[in-house]
């Protein structure tokens, strides 16, 4: 017989990053707004601004130094 762990059985803030297996968070696992730029420690923010630097036309992210 297997036993099922629903999210009843899970007290909050009881899941610690050892328990979960290398590779086992996927990109279809994760809510659309779940990871933002804030919470990538290394990456840079790159602000594209029309010609009068006046507005931000594109904003991009690339890995920090």
């Amino acid at each position: 017989m297997t036993t099922r762990i629903t999210t009843d059985n899970i007290t909050d803030d009881t899941i610690q990053t050892a328990d979960v297996a290398d590779l086992q968070v996927t990109n279809g696992k994760l809510a659309s707004t779940a990871v933002t730029s804030s919470k990538m420690a290394s990456l840079v923010t790159i602000n594209i601004l029309a010609s009068d630097g006046s507005t931000v036309v594109k904003t991009i992210f690339t890995p920090g130094s």
